[in-house]
């Protein structure tokens, strides 16, 4: 991903709307793409992913807010860098902090 593209605007965006209504997110991770925003919050509110388990997003089509489709992951502290991600998300080595 090139930085500051649009979808990395639009997921910068995204991840603030998200933290300013969530306090409990700890962090924000974007894993790059090319056409969908994939945020992943750590947040100890959420349950911990079951063993053998990947993390599950929720999908959410584009809007005049985001123009691009998006999923967004919720996990638990102690779930970071070790849960299985979704298809297609690449490593935890990608996730780009943000």
């Amino acid at each position: 991903m090139i930085a500051d593209s649009p979808i990395e605007e639009s997921a910068r965006r995204l991840i603030s709307f998200g933290r300013a209504s969530e306090p409990n997110i700890q962090a924000a991770y974007l894993f790059p793409d090319h056409a969908e925003i994939r945020v992943l919050y750590v947040d100890d509110t959420v349950p911990q992913v079951r063993s053998g388990e990947a993390v599950a997003p929720f999908y959410f089509g584009p809007s005049e807010e985001t123009p691009y489709p998006s999923a967004i992951a919720l996990i638990h502290p102690a779930d970071f860098r070790s849960a299985a991600l979704p298809s297609g998300w690449g490593d935890w080595q990608s996730a780009i902090a943000l």
